[in-house]
């Protein structure tokens, strides 16, 4: 046997199971992502009141059942709080193509600044959301 014969019909499994292999990569992605006023989505922002609740709604293209969704919410620069300090880290294994992240702060009101908001798909960094929060309630 020729060794271009042979190199074929090695050759021809060995791409055929590669391309098997890589059908079956979790293809997920976040299709868009936006910070909100109501958690429906129909108000968009990107300032809040220090009152709020602010909410990140995520949707997502080709979700399996090994996805995990991840929000970080940190406090960049604010009045009342050391800089980058992690407000919460939220982890999810979503059932559905559209997730609600909710930060709610319930005994006080939010420190003035800059925050952001980093989302992670499979435990890979996917975008980084900067918001600011304006009107200091505290103060008055």
């Amino acid at each position: 046997m020729s060794f271009k014969k042979l190199a074929i019909i090695i050759l021809i499994p060995l791409l055929l199971l590669i391309n098997a292999c890589e059908s079956g990569v979790n293809s997920t992605m976040i299709s868009s992502a936006g910070l909100y006023l109501d958690p429906e989505g129909l108000q968009p922002t990107e300032k809040f009141d220090a009152r709020a609740i602010f909410y990140c709604k995520v949707t997502l293209e080709g979700s399996g059942p090994d996805t995990t969704l991840q929000a970080s919410w940190v406090a960049v620069e604010t009045n009342r709080a050391e800089p980058n300090t992690v407000v919460k880290i939220e982890e999810i294994k979503p059932n559905d193509s559209t997730v609600v992240f909710k930060l709610q702060n319930e005994s006080h009101f939010w420190p003035t600044g800059i925050y952001e908001l980093y989302l992670y798909l499979d435990g890979n960094l996917d975008r980084v959301i900067q918001f600011e929060v304006a009107h200091d309630y505290s103060a008055e």
